[in-house]
């Protein structure tokens, strides 16, 4: 067995584009969940009700 057998892709090679949309997929949204959770605990905290962080 050699050693980097288990390696798909070389540096200088792309990757197929469904996994790099999976990637930035992931990446958003735990960017975007972090930032509403912040968001709705800092509401909370200052005493704001739910219609002010329910815009719907």
């Amino acid at each position: 067995m050699r050693v980097n057998e288990h390696i798909r892709y070389e540096p200088d090679e792309w990757c197929p584009l469904h996994a790099i949309l999976g990637v930035a997929l992931q990446g958003a949204v735990l960017t975007v969940s972090t930032a509403m959770t912040i968001a709705i605990i800092f509401t909370a905290a200052s005493g704001g009700g739910a219609g002010y962080v329910l815009h719907g």
